[in-house]
């Protein structure tokens, strides 16, 4: 063979892999995002496999929900709608829009009301169709958070701050809504919105604007503020007790006194940090950790008896072989009248392997690929 008529750089044909990433399971459809049409979108299928079908406007594109500040989406199949998040060409202004079910032509959820500002949805509520919204206006370093019922419209403002007034947590019945400010990383403050007043009162740190200069303040780390189940008590992750996260929670009758809480029937092993605490439905709930870059999640519930613990019931993503990878997104499932139903939906992928879309039966224990 002629050496000269040999490449010296032969090129090499690359296939980019899709993503699959934050998944919801709503009655007989698996919803999700993905950039198989070459950016990202809206899709659903079957739950027991389908070919995905596009639910927006072709060369409309969403933004990578984990670079966003709250959901990049929200199904309520009560209302019979999708609240999707929608920039214009990636300034970032989102905006909430919502469409059927079956997909459709986004409408604005506020028409031109906050063009050019950019809302974010912190917080949601599926059976009450509620959605909260953060709204930074782009001219003023007010941020406010919005209250709005996607059923008959219905707006109410929360208030305003320079640091953000981000919603947290609700209780049940939205008569209280804890409320974060937050300065530096994991620097957060809690308020406590009461339906009763209309106004937030200081709960729990110090408030930025009242610090004094040259005085440390440590970072309380607190995410999501789930209410318990009788609405008395605040469960979170902290770092006031433990650098790399621990469980915590609050009365709110008395928020001065920061109550431990022990994690019982952790199966993984290595250094890593507690990422956060959320609740699934009644004392049931949703705790992940990073540990070594790879993540482990568990389901369990809350006892706050004399000695408060959280009792892990078992894992859903961590052992094999779901395991050495990194999760991007979990979400119950959820029946088409929008109750829950005990399994879980999740994307999971690792250093070799892909994102794929999982379905999680505490009952089988056992997880199912989709097949997608």
């Amino acid at each position: 063979m002629n050496s000269d008529l040999t490449p010296k750089s032969p090129l090499q044909s690359l296939l980019s892999v899709r993503r699959l990433v934050s998944p919801q399971l709503v009655g007989d459809f698996l919803y999700f995002l993905s950039d198989m049409g070459g950016m990202i979108s809206l899709y659903r299928m079957e739950k027991d496999g389908s070919l995905p079908e596009p639910l927006l406007p072709s060369g409309l594109a969403l933004q990578n929900p984990h670079l966003m500040i709250g959901e990049s989406y929200v199904v309520f199949p009560k209302l019979g709608k999708i609240l999707v998040m929608i920039d214009s060409n990636g300034d970032e202004n989102y905006q909430p829009n919502l469409i059927p079910l079956e997909g459709g032509i986004p409408e604005p959820l506020f028409a031109d009301k906050y063009l050019k500002q950019q809302l974010a949805c912190s917080h949601y509520d599926r059976d009450s169709e509620i959605a909260y919204f953060y709204r930074d206006d782009r001219k003023t370093p007010n941020t406010e958070c919005l209250r709005v019922n996607l059923r008959n419209g219905k707006e109410s403002s929360l208030g305003t701050s320079h640091y953000g007034n981000i919603c947290a947590g609700t209780s049940k019945d939205h008569s209280k809504v804890i409320l974060i400010d937050g300065y530096t990383a994991d620097d957060n403050v809690l308020y406590l919105w009461r339906q009763a007043s209309g106004k937030r009162e200081t709960f729990f740190g110090v408030p930025i604007e009242q610090r004094e200069p040259g005085e440390e303040y440590a970072p309380s780390g607190i995410r999501t503020c789930n209410f318990t189940e009788d609405s008395k008590q605040i469960l979170f992750r902290t770092t006031l007790l433990d650098d790399k996260g621990s469980l915590a929670y609050l009365r709110l009758d008395d928020p001065s006194q920061l109550r431990s809480v022990r994690v019982l029937g952790i199966k993984h092993k290595g250094v890593g940090e507690l990422e956060d605490i959320r609740r699934v439905n009644k004392n049931r709930y949703l705790l992940q950790y990073n540990i070594g870059g790879c993540s482990w999640i568990y389901q369990g519930r809350f006892d706050d008896g004399s000695k408060p613990r959280f009792v892990i019931e078992e894992p859903i993503v961590g052992p094999r072989p779901i395991s050495e990878g990194v999760a991007l997104g979990i979400e119950p499932s959820i029946s088409r009248n929008g109750r829950k139903e005990g399994g879980y939906v999740f994307s999971f992928t690792t250093a070799t392997r892909p994102s794929q879309l999982y379905l999680f039966n505490p009952c089988v224990k056992e997880q199912n690929d989709t097949g997608f």
